[in-house]
Order: structure tokens, then sequence, then C-alpha cells
């Protein structure tokens, strides 16, 4: 992805990676500087490497980990909370997501320029 250092940088986290590069094709178009994770793994790479993102839009089930924990993990290391999108495949979890501080909750497949209305511009 191409980094646009005075434009809103945006997480994409989810273990299917033409979901993930979907979604981060469409926001980089949108002008967004976007990075791609398929792991929590490589969440925490992202971070160490000093990506601070100003929204993540977030798989909540990764497979390995929880996507909630992911969240509360990357606040931690980031010492903020970004906006926090959950996507999933997953019904019933919105009240969840918002229990556990995601502003923003889609069920997939979602349209990746609806996810962007939500993000900061």
């Amino acid at each position: 992805m191409t980094s646009f250092p005075n434009r809103p940088a945006i997480l994409v986290v989810d273990d299917l990676k033409d979901t993930a590069d979907s979604f981060a094709t469409v926001l980089d178009l949108l002008g967004y500087d976007t990075r791609v994770a398929y792991s929590p793994r490589e969440v925490g790479r992202l971070v160490g490497e000093g990506f601070q993102p100003d929204a993540v839009v977030l798989d909540i089930d990764l497979g390995v980990q929880s996507g909630f924990d992911v969240a509360r993990e990357l606040c931690a290391a980031l010492g903020r909370r970004p906006v926090l999108v959950a996507l999933t495949g997953h019904q019933g979890l919105e009240a969840r997501a918002k229990r556990e501080g995601f502003d923003h909750h889609f069920l997939k497949p979602a349209n990746p320029s609806d996810v962007a209305g939500v993000l900061p511009h």
C-alpha cells in the first residue's frame, strides 16, 4: 500500500487474505494510508515498527485469537484507542462489539465504501 503521511492511517485486519486485500485496496484508492495484517502477530509487528492507525477495520473471528482480544492488546500497545470497526461473518455480535468498545459494526460481506464512510477523513 502507498504511504500518505498527511492522511488518516487505517489498519485492516482479517485472516482472509482476499477480504483484507480488497478492503485495503479500496481504502488506499480513497487516499488512506492503509496497512494490512492477516494475523494478530502481524498487528504487533506493524505497531512495533511504528505504524499508528487512526482507525482499525478488524475481523472478529481471526481463528487463532478473538478480534476483541486483538483490539484490547492493540489499544494497550498504542496507549490510545483508535476508531474501531468490527467486521464479522457472525450474526449477533453487534451488542458485544459495542460493549467491547467498537465504534461501528459491519456484517460480512460488507461494502468497503460503506465502511470507509465511518472512517476518519
